[in-house]
């Protein structure tokens, strides 16, 4: 087993002093749902992730760190009471379907230390009118807070913590505009009470969350976005950041992410994400290929005839069979 690496290891005595106060502080507002809401992991993730990450790297004093951490955390708690975001994964999502067919994503194994791949594509155009905000931070959060149950899950199996997960951001399959992600910055914001500007949700209450996020099959207009946005991201998240084209199986290698944790469209033998495209079976085969793009297939299925079909038979559509419909067109 690979050695453990910082986000893995348990509190040591230094962030249990402070892991304490962060408690102590929610104990002292005398609120039963934040009380209720605080955890351990919270705690841990909290005081790595502000006052030994993005506060110490501003130089703050410890004291300051702590105060302005625990001003955070609390304002974390209000947007999960006020949402019961605690309850997300056992709740029914409004358009979860529509949701899942506009922004694709899911997990499709593990890195060689254990940390959740999660795998997405950039969220369709049609999503900024087919969903409104509410809908789309609902579920999206339902996303995320699945992803968070899955790593508590696998670290109880594993005896260590395992905080963190790898993401990979495919822009090989949807264009990225700028006005999704623009759009996307707004809608997944929090106004705490008392405040005058909303706060990211991510990148606010969801401290120590990722180790790395790859950004892959990048096309030319990717710099000129991410130039325009890279400002708003804090720099201790940028360093995050990898950027590449289609050259990544090697790189990913390298750090540890092998073949078998990456999903099937992307070279690997892992599961492609939820809601990806189409579901596909083939007549005289004994096997059947799941969640391939469609151009992707035509150079599988020349000489096979194939059914393709959406996800949900309400979301169905056009049914097509074989490599033309009623009146010999192609649906490449």
């Amino acid at each position: 087993m690979p050695a453990l690496e910082q986000d893995e290891l348990p509190a040591d005595e230094d962030e249990r002093k402070i892991c304490a106060q962060l408690h102590e502080s929610v104990a002292k507002t005398g609120n039963a749902a934040y009380i209720k809401e605080m955890n351990e992991e919270t705690a841990i993730r909290f005081c790595r992730g502000y006052v030994f990450g993005s506060y110490k790297k501003e130089k703050l004093t410890r004291e300051v760190a702590i105060q302005k951490t625990i001003d955070v955390l609390h304002k974390c708690l209000e947007w999960r009471v006020q949402r019961d975001v605690s309850t997300l994964c056992e709740r029914d999502m409004p358009k979860r379907h529509l949701y899942k067919k506009l922004w694709v994503n899911g997990v499709s194994g593990v890195d060689k230390n254990g940390r959740q791949i999660w795998v997405l594509h950039t969220p369709s155009k049609k999503i900024m009118t087919q969903l409104t905000g509410e809908e789309l931070l609902l579920n999206h959060f339902k996303d995320f807070e699945n992803l968070a149950r899955r790593k508590t899950e696998h670290a109880l199996k594993r005896g260590y913590p395992s905080f963190k997960h790898v993401a990979i951001l495919d822009l090989g399959q949807e264009s990225m505009a700028l006005k999704v992600v623009q759009y996307m910055q707004k809608t997944l914001t929090f106004l705490p009470k008392g405040s005058k500007e909303p706060m990211p949700i991510h990148q606010s209450f969801y401290p120590e969350c990722m180790k790395t996020l790859w950004i892959i099959n990048t096309p030319l207009v990717f710099k000129a976005i991410y130039t325009a946005v890279k400002a708003f991201i804090h720099p201790v998240t940028r360093e995050k950041f990898r950027i590449l084209g289609s050259d990544y199986l090697q790189k990913m290698a390298e750090e540890g992410i092998s073949k078998d944790a990456l999903p099937k469209y992307l070279g690997g033998t892992g599961p492609d994400p939820e809601g990806f495209h189409y579901k596909v079976s083939r007549e005289y085969c004994d096997t059947q290929i799941v969640c391939h793009p469609l151009r992707q297939l035509h150079s599988i299925c020349t000489e096979k005839s194939v059914t393709l079909y959406s996800l949900s038979p309400a979301d169905q559509g056009v049914r097509r069979q074989g490599r033309g419909d009623q009146n010999g067109r192609s649906p490449w």
